[in-house]
């Protein structure tokens, strides 16, 4: 985009008590097609204005009767919201360093000095303009990247819970065909939870991994997980392996409790 499409495309707040400067900067605008410019001669109606044509830039004087332009140069800055770039350029005849101070310390993005030069305002305003669309649209690529981010984020979560809710009723499957065992213990421990007061996220996510209370049964051979009579002493020790079996599933760890027991 050219510098006079970024002109001709931006919103533009004049604020100045003298109509005629008023009248200058907007024949000075017109002559590169900017229309979408705004003015106003009375400080005491900036912030109104501000707020409801959202400027991409305002052109500010400094000494104006009622209210000064430092006070607007304030109340603009307080009411720019968090992270958004919207430049704002003094017009002033005071030249001094303490104009200059006083107003760059308040939020001020440049100076133009009156009586002003028409070459060195379009450049200078087309400057600001720039760097205030390339803002908008890096901030516009960030908010879209986050989106993607917290999309990809909710996909990988309902992955992640259809995986542990197939593993859970794999377990479950080997010594109980409808799988209600392992949805009931989640919604019981869900509800104890919320009962005991844990936030919302933390029950949410009990209600999730109660069922995988037996998913070490996996391990645990059929003759000893399926058999009619009591077990044994060594058959029970066998059974009783299932909870380390599940931890060891759940953590990946890449070396079974069993194999590491042999080794």
């Amino acid at each position: 985009m050219t510098g006079d499409e970024v002109l001709r495309g931006a919103r533009i707040l004049i604020v100045d008590d003298e109509s005629a400067n008023v009248r200058l900067l907007e024949r000075l605008l017109a002559t590169v097609g900017c229309t979408g410019v705004v003015s106003l001669t009375d400080p005491r109606e900036a912030l109104d204005l501000f707020l409801a044509y959202q400027p991409d830039i305002v052109l500010l004087d400094l000494h104006m009767p009622h209210k000064d332009g430092l006070e607007v140069l304030e109340e603009l800055r307080r009411a720019t919201p968090e992270g958004a770039y919207v430049p704002i350029v003094v017009l002033t005849a005071d030249v001094t360093s303490r104009a200059k101070t006083s107003a760059l310390s308040l939020g001020a993005n440049d100076f133009l000095v009156k009586p002003l030069e028409t070459t060195e305002v379009l450049l200078r305003i087309r400057n600001l303009l720039h760097m205030r669309r390339m803002h908008v649209a890096l901030h516009r690529d960030n908010e879209l990247l986050e989106e993607r981010v917290k999309g990809r984020t909710r996909e990988l979560e309902e992955a992640q819970h259809e995986i542990l809710t197939r593993l859970a009723r794999a377990a479950e499957y080997r010594d109980d065909f409808t799988g209600d065992h392992t949805q009931r213990v989640g919604h019981l421990a869900a509800k104890l939870a919320d009962a005991l007061g844990l936030a919302r996220e933390e029950v949410a996510l009990i209600r999730r991994i109660a069922p995988l209370h037996d998913v070490g049964k996996i391990g645990i051979p059929d003759a000893i997980l399926m058999k009619p009579a009591p077990l044994d002493f060594d058959e029970l020790r066998i059974m009783q392996r299932h909870t380390v079996i599940g931890a060891d599933i759940l953590s990946g760890s890449r070396f079974g409790p069993l194999q590491r027991a042999a080794g």
